[in-house]
């Protein structure tokens, strides 16, 4: 495949070409050589960029939540109860994406109150963070029923559809309760992207670093604090480390990045770091780890953080720029089913994040938190936008195609 238009390579060498040649799913140049034969012009406006990754989300509670009933857009407990009142059948309500700092009494329903609105069927109503849930009487005692295996793969051709559509070739699953049986489960999906999976620290048996398991490979042990302790952490990444994987520490809070810093190792990731003091930005320099962060948030839930936090607070959350001027390798993704993986906003985010300015970065360096420079040699991997994002934003921009190894796998390009 040969393309002719304006390419953003977003290497700061060369940050611009006319064009790029793909052979073998790679990149064999970049400018069309003259008369070269089979070019395709992209379409008035178009540029190409490098393809996306989305570094950190949870596939399968993804791919559950476009079955379930959306809360995301509640905005109060009537909007809740009138969504789960119209839900059709009569076996389990599955609901996703309610938040008390979305809705007008600030609090999640009672129990008794789901119980009025389901007429005793059994409902559970997972929190937007997933880290909560809500569930009527009838669920007491008794574990949700996985999706249908039929429905679950059909999810999953859905998501992963819509993944490629967005312009993500490639994302690593980052869900805690990983382990070797639920790899083999995700390993078996029809996914197209390519896919990457953490293992719970407490949940290594079985698994080795690096290896494939169907479609997936094995990446990172994953800890989460509020599983083992805080105390608990530096022990659950020294296992980790002796089983020869990197650990990845869910972190939100400072003390949550303490307690990541005092046992890491270089290689080891940072999830979320959504609290960093000053002084922290250093140590996470010093410690050689990569911070995956979720800029997104600070748009997405702004009302929550003005309500919670100091001004001085509001400039530790979910840092950036401090982090890259420190030497701290940062990568953003989604935490998707929190926020919808779409890189184009995740970069816009990072770009006029409401709180927190000083931690804004320019466009190229927000691109390169989703993606890699495109080199000759490098995998054939693009997206190609309806409109140059360094010239009407990327919020004002839309994916027309995703070539992934030099092949559209989303969109047209006619």
């Amino acid at each position: 495949m040969i393309l002719a238009g304006t390419v953003r390579t977003l290497d700061p060498v060369r940050p611009l070409a006319d064009g790029v040649v793909l052979r073998s799913g790679r990149i064999a140049a970049l400018d069309v050589p003259h008369g070269a034969p089979g070019v395709t012009a992209l379409p008035p406006g178009a540029v190409v960029l490098p393809a996306f990754e989305d570094d950190h989300l949870h596939l399968l509670a993804t791919a559950a939540a476009r079955r379930s009933i959306d809360l995301s857009a509640a905005s109060c407990l009537a909007d809740v109860a009138d969504l789960l009142r119209t839900a059709p059948g009569d076996g389990w309500i599955r609901a996703w994406g309610i938040d008390e700092t979305d809705l007008a009494e600030g609090r999640l329903p009672t129990t008794a109150e789901v119980d009025a609105w389901v007429g005793g069927r059994a409902a559970v109503l997972h929190h937007r963070t997933g880290h909560d849930r809500v569930v009527s009487s009838a669920v007491r005692g008794r574990t949700a029923p996985p999706l249908p295996a039929d429905e679950l793969r059909d999810a999953v051709v859905e998501l992963d559809a819509a993944l490629l559509a967005a312009g993500v070739v490639a994302v690593t699953d980052a869900t805690h309760t990983n382990d070797a049986a639920a790899l083999d489960l995700l390993g078996a999906l029809p996914w197209r992207v390519t896919v990457r999976a953490m293992v719970g620290a407490d949940r290594l048996a079985g698994v080795t670093p690096g290896e494939l398991r169907g479609r997936v490979t094995v990446t990172a042990a994953k800890v989460m604090p509020p599983t083992v302790g805080l105390d608990g952490v530096a022990a659950a990444m020294r296992a980790s480390h002796d089983a020869g994987f990197a650990a990845a520490v869910h972190a939100v809070d400072v003390d949550e990045v303490d307690a990541a810093l005092r046992a890491s190792a270089p290689g080891d990731r940072v999830e979320h770091a959504g609290l960093v003091l000053p002084e922290q930005v250093e140590a996470l320099a010093a410690a050689r780890v990569t911070v995956v962060t979720q800029p997104a948030f600070v748009v997405d839930r702004a009302a929550k953080y003005r309500g919670a936090l100091s001004e001085v607070e509001r400039s530790w959350l979910y840092r950036v720029r401090s982090l890259l001027d420190a030497g701290v390798p940062v990568r953003a993704s989604s935490d998707a089913p929190v926020v919808w993986p779409d890189p184009l906003r995740t970069v816009a985010a990072a770009v006029d994040r409401e709180l927190g300015v000083g931690e804004r970065v320019d466009l190229a360096t927000a691109f390169g938190l989703v993606c890699a420079p495109l080199r000759v040699g490098g995998p054939g991997d693009l997206v190609v936008l309806d409109a140059d994002p360094f010239v009407v934003g990327p919020r004002r921009c839309a994916v027309l195609a995703t070539v992934r190894a030099g092949v559209v796998v989303a969109g047209s390009l006619s």
